[in-house]
């Protein structure tokens, strides 16, 4: 360890995502946050993670042991005799501590807990049994690893009710990043905004990703969002580190990626809309889609329909690795979403030399330039089909390495490392705390 990072070796950070840490059925999860943790140990902070599940109601194994007792079996609940899920219930009830677990992430520390939702899963009350999880949880870290100096939760809800709870009874400051896209689209209940703005007004900092979250939060919580500062996402420290291919793709054919979940807020249907529009029978242009979801028989189902078998490719899912390799090979990347709070995939093409091509949904205002990219209204086929074709036709006028170097001044390591710097400085300087032994 050397420089800056030595200033914080003894300093202690836990990270609390909202959502699982890089669970073994999911590696994307929890991306966002392995990132920015990678970052702060290489700054010299301790660093550690508390990830969150939550699996069964009381209602459910309730009728699980009911059915049991009568030879059959509940369809969501594991199939295990009669005494054994009696045992599960009491567990769950009583013993949470149980279903605590140690594991490690590229050298990071993680305590998981498979919590319990208590009543029916429903968006107004979940966050109560996720909050007595993690308080449990806490409580083994805190045994393991010791109290940290500081707690970074991401997102209001439910991290930052819980690092409220931890605050309260540690004395713990705690820094909010606001980057869910749940309050925009509804599915958080106004029935949480006190809580929500409570967890705001008495954290020690306040980020959010994007000008657009900050409206957002303000439009459903009031004032109290004022508070909250710009910090923007950071690139994946892995896709940053790679040098520029020296031979890039050459064109005809051009070639479009989209990479995203493949659900209706992404917009991939617009874009192979737009794409037909602009290239129907075209021999110079293909467009690649990486990802999955519910939306995948319809997208097919448009390909077909406008005849774009030939040009149009569904990936799937892909791996980390194979995201670079497509990056490499376009040499435009789309995004076509009705809503982002941030949009990752952007700095990540624009980290590779890619121009872009976003809506004006959000996140994609403070990250795509005239010099990198362009800008369309959401749910405009037809200016979106407008931008393919100038894509197509004035691609020798972005520059792949201004491109480059203009994301990473803006969204590098280098550039997160020196803002999150100033916020961890600032509370701890406010809160005047020692380091905990």
């Amino acid at each position: 360890m050397n420089g800056k990072g030595d200033d914080h070796e003894s300093k202690h950070i836990l990270v609390l995502p909202s959502e699982q840490f890089q669970p073994p059925d999911s590696h994307l999860a929890g991306m966002f946050q392995l990132h920015q943790a990678r970052i702060l140990r290489e700054l010299g902070y301790q660093v550690g993670v508390i990830s969150i599940a939550q699996q069964y109601s009381i209602p459910m194994l309730v009728k699980a042991i009911v059915l049991r007792a009568f030879g059959r079996q509940h369809s969501r609940v594991e199939d295990s005799s009669l005494p054994n899920l009696i045992r599960l219930f009491w567990n769950k009830m009583f013993q949470l501590q149980r279903f605590v677990r140690e594991d490690m992430i590229d050298g990071l520390p993680v305590i998981r807990i498979d919590g319990f939702y208590y009543w029916p899963p429903h968006p107004a009350r979940n966050h109560v049994g996720w909050i007595k999880a993690g308080l449990i949880a806490f409580e083994r870290y805190r045994q393991q690893y010791g109290l940290p100096d500081l707690v970074h939760a991401h997102n209001c809800d439910a991290a930052g009710l819980l690092a409220r709870e931890i605050k309260v009874k540690h004395g713990i400051p705690y820094v909010i990043t606001e980057h869910s896209s749940y309050l925009h689209r509804g599915l958080i209940p106004p029935s949480l905004y006190p809580a929500l703005s409570n967890s705001i007004r008495d954290a020690d900092a306040m980020l959010v990703v994007s000008p657009t979250l900050k409206s957002t939060m303000k439009a459903k919580l009031g004032d109290v969002a004022d508070i909250a500062e710009y910090l923007p996402n950071v690139i994946d420290p892995q896709i940053e580190s790679i040098s520029l291919a020296v031979n890039q793709p050459s064109p005809p054919p051009i070639k479009f990626l989209a990479i995203g979940d493949l659900i209706p807020l992404k917009g991939h249907a617009n874009l192979i809309s737009a794409f037909a529009k602009a290239f129907h029978k075209s021999t110079d242009a293909i467009l690649a889609i990486a990802g999955d979801g519910p939306e995948q028989e319809n997208l097919k189902r448009l390909i077909q329909e406008f005849g774009l078998n030939q040009q149009v490719t569904l990936l799937g899912r892909i791996s980390r690795d194979l995201v670079i390799s497509e990056l490499d090979s376009c040499h435009c990347l789309v995004l076509p979403s009705q809503f982002e709070t941030f949009g990752v995939v952007l700095i990540e093409a624009l980290s590779r030399g890619k121009p872009v091509i976003a809506t004006q949904c959000g996140g994609p205002q403070s990250v795509v330039t005239d010099q990198a990219g362009i800008l369309v209204p959401v749910n405009d086929v037809t200016a979106l089909a407008k931008a393919l074709n100038q894509i197509h036709s004035e691609l020798d006028r972005f520059d792949s390495v201004v491109i480059r170097e203009s994301v990473i001044d803006r969204f590098g390591k280098k550039a997160f490392s020196a803002s999150i710097e100033e916020v961890y400085q600032r509370v701890f300087q406010k809160k005047q705390l020692p380091t905990h032994a």
